[in-house]
């Protein structure tokens, strides 16, 4: 229960024609919001395609890693590599290449593969550098 003052004015609903024109205010803060909300609907987008392309790369080394750790060989460590890369580097543009650099080095008995791809940029968002590196023990014959 509410006591009213006869000093304190009683709040009036908007009558019908102020009502009306509030109608193009709602407009245009629903235009306003709308382009904010796309823009981070884009980005959220665009990064999950960087993201995909990061998983890509970390398996194609994981892959080369493993192929050189058995055969000793950064052929096979390529090849592989650039097997698992193959057409699932994906972007705006098409399909992206990977740069596979396999070292095998037989004093410490380890198997290094490093995949690198450049991502790039798209409508306002900035190109990545993204790159995976793995390493293995080489397995004895």
């Amino acid at each position: 229960m509410s006591i009213m003052h006869a000093d304190m004015p009683l709040l009036k609903a908007p009558e019908k024609e102020q009502a009306q024109s509030q109608k193009g205010y709602a407009t245009v803060e629903f235009m306003l919001l709308l382009h904010l909300f796309l823009h981070i609907l884009l980005g959220i987008f665009f990064y999950s395609i960087a993201l995909l392309d990061k998983i890509v790369l970390t398996n194609a080394s994981r892959e080369g890693a493993r192929a050189g750790a058995i055969s000793s060989s950064t052929i096979s460590a390529q090849t592989a590599a650039a097997s698992g890369c193959d057409c699932k580097l994906i972007s705006m543009y098409g399909t992206l290449s990977a740069t596979i650099t396999p070292t095998v080095d037989s004093s410490t008995n380890m198997c290094t593969v490093e995949t690198r791809c450049y991502y790039p940029p798209v409508y306002i968002f900035p190109g990545i550098d993204l790159s995976a590196t793995t390493s293995m023990r080489l397995e004895s014959p």
